[in-house]
């Protein structure tokens, strides 16, 4: 009757492990991908996210992709002494060291979504990392 119990007793303490050891998952997210409503007769359009890489060693994101776009570049926005701003390619990417999170923000660092195809309500874009596996997030056209 005793094993019987320590069984029971081992049974529920492993069935109430297996959940939070799922939920505990360690990677490469994004959130909140969205891009400003441009005109059909423009030639570009910015993508913006959150980024967080809770791996153990860094991560870089070199680059992305979307059938909404005929191409995908990633920008750094600056403003010179004189107020001048400018954009310039990433060539070596955006490195996330483990643990950190960057912000791809209007006036900032972006995606450039070179001839847009798609105008309003929301596309997939596909990010590419090096250091990890590529990952489909969903952005959405909205005014912010």
């Amino acid at each position: 009757m005793r094993a019987r119990r320590v069984a029971l007793g081992l049974l529920a303490a492993a069935v109430t492990l297996v959940p939070a050891a799922c939920n505990s998952s360690r990677g490469v997210t994004v959130t909140d991908g969205w891009s400003r409503p441009v005109p059909p007769v423009s030639p570009a359009s910015a993508v913006f996210l959150e980024i967080s890489n809770d791996l153990d060693g860094r991560v870089t994101l070199t680059g992305a992709s979307s059938e909404a776009c005929g191409s995908m570049e990633l920008h750094q926005t600056n403003i010179d002494d004189a107020g001048v701003m400018t954009m310039r390619p990433l060539a070596d990417g955006l490195l996330l060291e483990p643990g950190t999170s960057a912000r791809l923000a209007p006036g900032g660092t972006h995606l450039m979504c070179l001839e847009p195809e798609v105008f309003e309500g929301s596309f997939d874009v596909e990010l590419v990392l090096d250091g990890a596996a590529a990952i489909v997030t969903t952005v959405t056209i909205e005014d912010r």
